[in-house]
């Protein structure tokens, strides 16, 4: 069985690979080799420059890796040059993220007038004198801060 999962959602963390499932050491993660190649992990690597991918789950096929091999092996191989006439392949993604229907909320003036009627209203000015102190000047939208539109590209 072979188990992938991404933590985060958006570009760029690290992926979870689990071949032979959690293992006492701690660490559940395969030996990755590519082209011969140990390495940390797969970050780095493009999915269309993959040519093959093997995995070496049981015991005997990973032995000639020592204890690194214990939780699985993975064989990638990318894909190498020809001869004959050149080739170029250009791939660009652009991608854009942005939440809606976000709620509206109070600049620090329509704040401070809120509660300084509900002062009046309680018939208790002095619960919300503080308020009185405040700059109304100040005014930080943070869920538009919060939630910026996000842009990302990848070109390969």
């Amino acid at each position: 069985m072979l188990w992938l999962s991404r933590i985060q959602v958006h570009r760029g963390p690290a992926m979870t690979i689990k071949i032979r499932g959690n293992s006492s050491d701690g660490s559940n993660s395969p030996l990755i080799i590519v082209d011969g190649v140990r390495t940390g992990g797969l970050e780095y690597l493009n999915p269309s420059d993959i040519e093959s991918i093997e995995v070496l789950k049981d015991a005997a096929s990973s032995a000639i890796y020592g204890a690194d091999g214990g939780n699985g092996v993975m064989l990638i191989t990318t894909k190498k040059g020809a001869q004959g006439r050149a080739f170029i392949e250009y791939n660009y993604t652009h991608s854009q993220q942005k939440a809606t229907n976000l709620p509206q909320v109070m600049s620090g003036s329509q704040y401070r007038q809120y509660f300084m009627e509900a002062a009046t209203w309680e018939n208790k000015p002095k619960k919300y004198t503080q308020f009185s102190a405040l700059d109304s000047t100040q005014n930080t939208n943070w869920v538009e801060e919060s939630f910026k539109m996000h842009r990302w590209m990848n070109t390969t």
